[in-house]
C-alpha cells in the first residue's frame, strides 16, 4: 500500500459517516418542516388559528431555528458564507414581516406596536417634511440625522 492509497481510505471512511449524517439531517429537516406546516394547517382547519396565533408563531420560530441549524449541517464548506449571510439577513427580515402581518391582522395593538412600514413612513416624513415650529426639516440640518 502506498501513502496516497492509505490517505484515500481514511478520507473515504470519514466521508461515509458524513454522508449518513447528511441523510439523517435531511430527514430531520423534512420532518421539522412537515410538523410546522401540519400544526398551522390543523389550527386553520379547526378554526383555532386566531385564538392560538401567538403559540403557533412561537412554535414556528422555534422550528425555524431548528431548521436553520439542521440546514447549516448540510451546507458545504464553500457555501457556508452565503448561508450565514442569508441567515443573518433573513431571520430579522422574517421577524419584521411577522410584526407587520401581526399588526395588519389585529394580533398586535398598533397603538403600542406600530407596524414597521408605519415607523419607516414616519421616519421618512420626519426627515423630508418642513417643520413649521423649527422652520426647517432634518434635510436642512444634516447633523440631526442619525
Amino acid at each position: 500500500m502506498t501513502i496516497t492509497s492509505v490517505k484515500e481510505m481514511e478520507t473515504n471512511r470519514e466521508a461515509a459517516p458524513r454522508a449518513m449524517g447528511a441523510s439523517g439531517d435531511m430527514r430531520a429537516l423534512v420532518l421539522l418542516v412537515a410538523v410546522g406546516l401540519a400544526a398551522h394547517a390543523l389550527l386553520a382547519v379547526l378554526g383555532l388559528w386566531r385564538d392560538f396565533a401567538w403559540p403557533a408563531i412561537g412554535l414556528s420560530f422555534i422550528l425555524l431555528v431548528l431548521i436553520g441549524e439542521r440546514a447549516g449541517r448540510i451546507v458545504p464548506v464553500r457555501g457556508r458564507g452565503t448561508y450565514e449571510r442569508t441567515l443573518a439577513f433573513g431571520f430579522p427580515a422574517l421577524v419584521l414581516l411577522t410584526w407587520q402581518l401581526a399588526g395588519d391582522y389585529g394580533l398586535l395593538n398598533t397603538t403600542w406596536f406600530p407596524q414597521p412600514s408605519r415607523i419607516a413612513a414616519g421616519l421618512w416624513d420626519l426627515t423630508v417634511r418642513y417643520d413649521r415650529f423649527s422652520g426647517t426639516s432634518l434635510i436642512g440640518r444634516p447633523w440631526l440625522i442619525p
